[in-house]
């Protein structure tokens, strides 16, 4: 194939823009997808721990005689720390904590009657 009339030159290069471009909506879309699930398993590993939390919590009050107002920070799995701020109102226990994990955070706040 001669390349006379110089077509060759701008057929290569506009072939070498448009594959550049497919290559960088993949990559884009690979890097979207790869965020998502991160969040995604971030979330989900914040669940867990909340769960473990709870139920350290659960043992933790139920080890305890005369139920008080506490301070506790508990040590979770892969060295997580839940800390939990508890006051006892009347007839209610209020219970408030805090969970990280990977610059994610989980506050929430529970109040539960003494005759549960």
């Amino acid at each position: 194939m001669k390349n006379e009339k110089g077509s060759i030159l701008p057929m290569m290069i506009a072939i070498v823009f448009i594959t550049s471009y497919l290559l960088l909506a993949l990559a884009t879309q690979i890097e979207t997808r790869y965020a998502s699930f991160a969040r995604t398993r971030a979330y989900m590993t914040l669940n867990i721990l909340e769960l473990e939390g709870l139920e350290q919590l659960s043992i933790i009050l139920d080890e305890m005689g005369e139920i008080e107002d506490f301070i506790k920070v508990i040590s979770l799995r892969d060295g997580q720390m839940m800390s939990i701020i508890m006051s006892t109102d009347g007839n209610y226990f209020d219970f408030e904590y805090e969970i990280w994990y990977n610059g994610f955070v989980r506050s929430r706040n529970l109040s539960v009657s003494r005759e549960n």
